[in-house]
């Protein structure tokens, strides 16, 4: 199963030849998404062993790109916004039970004020967000959106789209703002996907040595997971000791104790 963990196997000729492993940080780390990138990836090491015909891998690896952008697509489609209300003469707001679940946290867990959303942005962000609200309130048009990071109760930042339409009374003075936050990690895992495929299919399709390929391909998924470490390892010829493929994260003591091992 899909835990802390993930170990896939590598294939030469029909034969398991070795294993690419992914350790995250905490359980349950990887959603569909990420189980079905490391299949792919797991699947374009199996041909960068193989030795494959450039064309025939590119190939190949454009299909399942493509395959894997549909099935993201999909994924985008069942996502959710969040409503939120602000009354200025009154200064209340309202945060609906999915504004509050969006960011792990029970309906109204804290006390609800014009500060709450500032609390909660990345702080790079406040001040970009604060200077587009406050032009837009003091008569720069009657709907905004703006891009930024919301942060979640277990600490992470959640990247947020965030859309609003302000009511005006008849001196033109606004009186409320309403509107929704849309959840775009989906769509930033789409586009680091995307790029990660793109990389792939580049390194595939390129002259470099197999060592190097299985570097970076390594070195390319950890940037796209924070706080996994990931490693490739293979059998040796006979099938009976362990080779390092690929560890760049993991400390040299290790790699040097780790390669060689018998099985």
């Amino acid at each position: 199963g899909w835990g802390g963990s993930a170990a896939l196997p590598l294939h030469r000729n029909g034969q398991v030849v070795g294993t690419f492993n992914v350790y995250a940080e905490q359980a349950d780390a990887f959603d569909k998404t990420v189980q079905a990138l490391l299949v792919e990836m797991a699947l374009d090491i199996d041909f960068a062993l193989k030795n494959m015909d450039r064309e025939t891998a590119r190939a190949l690896a454009e299909a399942r790109t493509a395959e894997s952008e549909a099935r993201l697509a999909r994924a985008l489609e069942g996502s959710q916004d969040a409503l939120w209300d602000w009354d200025l003469p009154h200064q209340r707001l309202y945060y609906s039970p999915r504004w509050w679940h969006m960011l792990g946290y029970a309906v109204d867990q804290f006390p609800v004020d014009s500060g709450l959303w500032r609390r909660v942005m990345h702080p790079e962000d406040v001040p970009g967000v604060e200077k587009l609200l406050r032009d837009y309130l003091r008569g720069g048009g009657d709907s905004f959106s703006a891009e930024c990071r919301l942060q979640h109760r277990d600490g992470h930042y959640i990247p947020v789209l965030v859309r609003g339409l302000i009511t005006r009374d008849a001196s033109g003075q606004a009186e409320r703002v309403s509107g929704t936050n849309m959840d775009l990690t989906e769509r930033v895992r789409t586009q680091q996907m995307d790029a990660l495929r793109s990389f792939m299919l580049e390194q595939l399709t390129s002259s470099l040595p197999l060592d190097q390929v299985m570097r970076d391909f390594v070195l390319r998924l950890e940037d796209v997971l924070p706080g996994a470490v990931c490693t490739i390892l293979l059998l040796d010829c006979e099938g009976l000791h362990l080779q390092l493929g690929a560890a760049p994260s993991l400390p040299e003591f290790y790699n040097q104790a780790i390669d060689g091992v018998q099985i």
